[in-house]
């Protein structure tokens, strides 16, 4: 009875330990959450379709901007933004979206680096070529007619890309001081004093470039000229105001000299010039004919109005037109008369003059 008595009770069956492993557990697996992998696939799907995406740009980047080929210019102007460029070449039709453009661009980091010009460009070129073509820069031509007032070279001048706006050129061309500084010549105005002439500028060349450059041109060009006094003594600049005149009034080398001569008869006379070129440079109107209103045009260049030449050159002569200024033809003639094939009639005396006009300028 005692070895009884003495015995360890047993435990409860149903006790459990606070650590015990539950059933089953040790048995099933650690499962990804389904969100997690969901992520993987769709950044798995996106690589893939990025790597795409870049391997189909850089192929169109090589391919041709347009088929059928056709050619095109697109001018470019100092000061344009990227935007304004890559539309301008849209509505060229090189680019059916301006968007591959953007991406190269930004994707070199270039666009802030496009050149100002004048591109002539075949729609068979590739996108990278345009791109590089852009980025180095093209030539910048730009060719001033005889005779073209400075206000016209201005527009010449920014058509070329050289400068945004016109009125930057004529600023320019229209102060002493800056003329003075820039060019060497002692001058109020370089009207007259642009030389005439097919230019080609290198990209980043600007307004002030062209200005400087025509302007030397002219000195050069002219340094054996100035070496003989003018006629009837004359100034340098009245000799360039009568060849801008006589530059104007014809284009037949021939008649220059003859033009010349009535020009510098009527001034030893005391009569007015009668110039129609003065006042279409007065009225800035050189298509259309000119009426009698605007013959009466209250202007300092109407020599209709004013007698002697006027103020300053009218435009840009030629090298003929000076030397017809410079070295005028021996004649007693005061008028002439267009025949209306491009030459002139001349007369010594105005009745003749008359019977000319009734001639040749029938109604």
């Amino acid at each position: 009875m005692c070895d009884s008595e003495s015995a360890s009770p047993p435990e409860p069956q149903d006790a459990k330990r606070d650590d015990a492993p539950v059933a089953g557990d040790a048995a099933r697996p650690h499962k990804p959450r389904r969100w997690l992998r969901t992520v993987v696939i769709v950044l798995i799907a996106l690589a893939g379709l990025s790597l795409l995406a870049a391997w189909a740009f850089e192929q169109a980047l090589d391919a041709p901007l347009y088929a059928p080929a056709f050619q095109t210019q697109v001018v470019i102007r100092r000061g344009d933004s990227f935007g304004t460029i890559a539309e301008r070449l849209t509505r060229a039709g090189l680019l059916r979206s301006k968007w591959p453009l953007v991406l190269l661009a930004m994707r070199e980091g270039t666009t802030r680096q496009l050149q100002p010009g004048v591109y002539e460009l075949d729609s068979s070129i590739s996108l990278r070529e345009l791109h590089q073509r852009l980025v180095r820069g093209a030539p910048i031509r730009l060719t001033v007619p005889e005779g073209f007032t400075l206000r016209q070279i201005a527009q010449r001048i920014a058509g070329a890309g050289l400068t945004s706006d016109p009125e930057t050129a004529l600023q320019l061309a229209a102060s002493p001081e800056w003329i003075r500084s820039h060019t060497l010549i002692e001058i109020e105005s370089l009207e007259g004093f642009l030389w005439p002439e097919t230019y080609f500028f290198a990209p980043g060349d600007d307004a002030e470039d062209a200005l400087r450059r025509m302007a030397a041109t002219f000195m050069s060009q002219t340094e054996a000229l100035r070496a003989d006094d003018p006629p009837q003594g004359l100034t340098w600049t009245e000799a360039v105001t009568l060849a801008s005149m006589i530059e104007r009034e014809t284009a037949t080398a021939d008649e220059m000299p003859l033009i010349a001569s009535v020009y510098l008869n009527r001034l030893k006379r005391g009569m007015k010039l009668d110039c129609d070129a003065t006042v279409r440079y007065a009225l800035n109107v050189w298509e259309r004919d000119l009426t009698t209103e605007d013959l009466r045009t209250d202007s300092p260049y109407n020599t209709y109005r004013r007698k002697g030449l006027p103020p300053g050159p009218i435009g840009s002569p030629g090298m003929t037109a000076l030397r017809a200024a410079l070295k005028p033809a021996e004649s007693d003639y005061l008028y002439y008369c267009s025949k209306g094939d491009g030459t002139h009639v001349f007369a010594a005396r105005y009745n003749d003059h008359l019977r000319n006009v009734r001639e040749h300028l029938k109604p």
